[in-house]
């Protein structure tokens, strides 16, 4: 099993790409931030404590920005609480939504952003805010900051 899910995060993990840029930030392993240099965008690659290797991509500079600034902000916290959201994406073109401590089976979205309108949604009729964290296919957690 390789530690990469495919060649372009690992031609990105290992600094071989032509056209991405590279800086980390330390506290989940290791996280690698790359803008593309002519064009909008880039990515974010992370490495967990077991060394497998993810890339998640941002269409826009400012969404990459943004998702970069937040990771650094939310490293201090790094499991969920029972009352947290979890945003399961097993990359087969749709997502699962559940609440950590919850029986119930998970809301099902076919992409991100439905399933975060849905939580806004849901969390706006509940008058409740707690935190909500996508899950990686290794089973790590990223919070992500939610505006109210």
């Amino acid at each position: 099993m390789s530690k990469f899910p495919d060649k372009k995060t690992r031609k990105l993990y290992m600094g071989t790409s032509d056209d991405e840029v590279g800086s980390s930030s330390e506290g989940i392993g290791w996280a690698g931030l790359y803008f593309k240099r002519k064009r909008q965008g880039g990515h974010i690659i992370v490495e967990n404590c077991d060394g497998f290797v993810e890339r998640f991509t941002y269409e826009t500079t400012e969404a990459l920005s943004e998702a970069w600034a937040q990771m650094e902000r939310t490293l201090d916290r790094s499991e969920p609480e029972e009352e947290d959201w979890l945003i399961f994406e097993p990359g087969k073109g749709f997502i699962y939504v559940s609440q950590k401590g919850s029986t119930t089976a998970p809301e099902q979205f076919s992409g991100r952003d439905e399933a975060l309108a849905w939580l806004k949604e849901r969390m706006a009729q509940d008058s409740f805010f707690p935190d909500v964290w996508v899950v990686t296919e290794r089973g790590d957690h990223l919070r992500l900051e939610m505006a109210q």
